[in-house]
């Protein structure tokens, strides 16, 4: 008995399909298979009569496995049965967010094969990256590049079974766009700067000061004034760059302080950067008050004093006396004297 029984397949190639006894208990052990051509046909013949179940046994690279079956009744000699089936495109959707969930545009981003090949490479634009007609296979997502302002992030490996499944670092992933497809999620962490003002000797904030961030070309990218509570940059300064921190003004009663060079962490980490005031040392000279009495120096300086003035009353005491006795004994010298 000879029987020709052909299928056309829509617009994909190659995919193999198998006949199936129908009510046979394995499903999986085809009767007959045939892969199609270029033109996506194929095609059995010489099939007994009898009730049959076609169904595609492998999928077209880069397309789901469909699970549909199509049952066939083959009843005369001859006959031709024609079906059409078609296989929906293996889609994943790649979405790059900040920590907010926002979508960021600048990264730059590549989708790495088991083997190491770069198979797609694109920069992040605010949507969702389509990749379609991915083979079923395990990959790495890469950030190359990160955006101004972010960190590069850690690759994430996934892997697609042949029925479009995603499955990222073991769990299956329960994300999907629209369009019902699998999406994948790579997130970025912000460049964090803490910068804190401090009273040299405190260590405590120290508020008033006028200070600025300068890139490497002397741009100024941020400038404030120092409060109770350090600054913080975030998702401003580039991972990996070197800044300059520097004091315009100083608080009332304090020194300016030397310029500070740091470079922004690139692992994600906190990159802190402290900046000390030292303050104004007013000196008074130690001028004499003329208060003697709490210095020993004083009190001698007061008992010689007493001592000089008691020894002149003395003396001028006894020259007095001396004089009298003169005038007693000559007062005729003393009166011609005074003539």
């Amino acid at each position: 008995m000879s029987l020709l029984w052909q299928i056309h397949r829509k617009q994909i190639t190659p995919a193999v399909y198998g006949i199936i006894m129908s009510g046979g208990k394995d499903m999986n052990n085809a009767y007959l298979t045939d892969e199609s051509d270029e033109d996506g046909n194929f095609g059995f013949t010489d099939i007994p009569f009898g009730e049959y179940i076609v169904k595609e046994i492998a999928a077209p690279t880069g397309y789901i496995l469909s699970d549909e079956q199509y049952p066939v009744v083959i009843a005369e000699n001859g006959d031709i049965v024609e079906i059409t089936a078609e296989n929906k495109a293996i889609t994943v959707s790649i979405s790059k967010e900040d920590l907010y969930g926002n979508e960021l545009t600048g990264a730059s981003m590549q989708l790495i094969d088991e083997n190491g090949d770069v198979i797609d490479e694109w920069t992040s634009d605010g949507e969702n990256h389509i990749i379609t007609n991915i083979h079923a296979g395990s990959y790495t997502l890469k950030e190359v590049a990160a955006p101004d302002g972010y960190v590069i992030a850690t690759d994430i490996s996934f892997t697609i079974d042949e029925y479009g499944n995603v499955t990222v670092d073991g769990v299956e992933a329960n994300a999907f766009d629209d369009d019902g497809n699998s999406i994948v999620t790579m997130i970025d962490d912000a460049t964090l700067v803490k910068i804190s003002k401090q009273d040299m000797t405190t260590g405590t904030e120290l508020p008033g000061a006028t200070l600025q961030v300068i890139d490497k070309d002397g741009n100024v990218i941020e400038e404030w004034v120092s409060g109770t509570e350090p600054h913080y940059i975030e998702a401003k300064l580039i991972a990996g760059e070197t800044y300059t921190l520097r004091e315009i003004t100083a608080p009332d009663g304090y020194n300016t302080a030397e310029d500070i060079e740091f470079t922004v962490n690139a692992d994600g980490s906190v990159t802190e950067v402290t900046m000390k005031d030292e303050a104004i040392i007013v000196t008074t000279p130690n001028v004499a008050t003329g208060d003697t009495g709490k210095s020993p120096l004083g009190y001698i300086m007061v008992i010689a004093g007493l001592v000089l003035l008691t020894v002149s009353i003395f003396a001028r005491k006894k020259k007095e006396e001396s004089a009298d006795d003169y005038a007693e004994l000559c007062p005729d010298f003393i009166e011609g004297e005074e003539d």
